[in-house]
């Protein structure tokens, strides 16, 4: 599985416009992206900063919708709505492989 997360800076008086833009976009990609499993967006308890967390099938299917003009543009769109905006890029959690008597752990961060 593969994860984006996005830091999104609102202004106060914008965050009841940003939030429905936010459902908007994300139920559009969803439509037309069948490999991103969910999307979540999460409030700081203290300010109107999102944390934006987007749970991909896997870092092809992340680079394949990228791609696609349509879904490029709406994961744009929600950047936009920020004043300020801070991608924390794709990246997939460490995972143990067990290699004989000892284990491994290899974690995958994704450049583009």
């Amino acid at each position: 599985m593969l994860h984006v997360i996005t830091l999104l800076s609102v202004s106060p008086e914008a965050e009841g416009d940003f939030l429905l833009s936010i459902r908007n976009c994300q139920s559009r990609v969803r439509r037309i992206a069948p490999d991103l499993i969910s999307s979540d967006v999460l409030r700081h308890a203290f300010s109107p900063l999102y944390h934006c967390h987007d749970f991909w099938q896997n870092e092809a299917s992340y680079l394949r919708a990228r791609r696609s003009p349509a879904i490029s543009a709406l994961l744009l769109e929600r950047e936009r709505l920020g004043c300020a905006c801070l991608p924390l890029g794709p990246f997939s959690f460490a995972r143990f492989i067990e290699a004989a008597d000892d284990r491994l752990l290899t974690s995958r961060v994704l450049t583009i």
